[in-house]
């Protein structure tokens, strides 16, 4: 008798283990299917502006607006970043920004 107890008592640990991790399994892979992802696509096609081109350089507004558009003596309009101007109002692709960033790093700006 004291035999079955023991096989019995192993048996039911056993199932217990078992339908525990089949419990946690489930509900992990349910939670990482409803966190919402941003495609590549999304996050390369971003358009900042100045205020947000900033925070993402970690740069003052100041400093960033030195680096956009500035009208140069000649009437045309000069930048050291890569810009975009829509219906007056400058924006910056974060794709060219990256690759801007990449292409100079060490580039010195005055």
């Amino acid at each position: 008798m004291k035999h079955n107890l023991n096989a019995l008592s192993i048996f039911c640990l056993a199932i217990s283990i078992v339908i525990g991790s089949y419990l946690i399994s489930n509900s992990l892979s349910k939670n990482s299917l409803s966190v919402p992802t941003q495609t590549s696509s999304q996050s390369t096609n971003k358009l900042f502006t100045e205020p947000e081109l900033a925070s993402y350089l970690g740069l003052s507004l100041d400093e960033v607006k030195k680096l956009g558009p500035i009208s140069d003596s000649q009437g045309g309009i000069e930048g050291v970043l890569p810009y975009l101007i829509v219906g007056g109002k400058v924006y910056y692709s974060k794709a060219a920004i990256d690759k801007w960033l990449l292409n100079n790093q060490g580039y010195r700006v005055q």
